[in-house]
């Protein structure tokens, strides 16, 4: 770097960070005022899906809304393994499923497929999930995984129901061992994927 690049870094990674905290500062309060709003005006949040709000910033804005309860993640988890289950005994339904995820633009894209397959859609029936909710929850339990390696403060500035979703998965003793029953999960499938007869 020549000497008059190496002055200008410094200076302005300051004036970038300057910038940056006032709008984090606006965003979070925001969130609260949209918090507030919502308690407001009660009721319960319309299903919305990937068409409604497309892309990362329209997840984003879904799992800013989304509240897990200690229920919803033991039914999300119990169908997540069952539905792992069948995938390891079954390649047709693998193989179907397997298809409809590398076309995915997100997890929502999923719902159709998920609740037209009838033993999935057993599956998400008796744990009292519609695909939405199920597709929602993975979502928001991958987040608030995320979350959870935050510091205080950083979590504090979240919308409520991501702070709330932290909570949930953490003081569940399943949440806090969730990650490697999945990847215990995955590499099962992924064993049985590679033992299947090749056509």
């Amino acid at each position: 770097m020549t000497p008059m690049i190496k002055r200008l870094v410094p200076a302005a990674a300051a004036l970038l960070s300057l910038s940056v905290q006032p709008a984090a500062q606006s965003l979070a309060d925001a969130a609260r005022r949209a918090e507030e709003q919502r308690k407001a005006a009660g009721g319960s949040a319309p299903t919305i899906t990937n068409k409604d709000l497309p892309g990362e910033a329209g997840v984003a804005k879904l799992l800013n809304e989304y509240f897990l309860t200690d229920d919803l993640f033991t039914a999300y988890r119990w169908a997540w393994e069952a539905i792992m289950k069948l995938r390891t005994r079954s390649i047709p339904i693998d193989t179907y499923l397997m298809k409809w995820e590398v076309e995915a633009k997100s997890a929502l894209d999923l719902e159709a497929p998920y609740g037209q397959e009838p033993q999935v859609a057993r599956i998400l029936d008796e744990h009292e999930l519609t695909p939405n909710k199920y597709f929602m929850t993975e979502l928001a339990v991958g987040r608030a995984m995320e979350d959870s390696r935050l510091t205080k403060i950083q979590l504090a500035t979240l919308p409520q129901a991501r702070q709330d979703n932290v909570k949930v998965v953490l003081t569940r003793n399943e949440g806090i061992n969730w990650r490697s029953r999945q990847e215990s999960s995955k590499t099962a499938l992924e064993e049985a994927r590679r033992i299947r007869p090749r056509k």
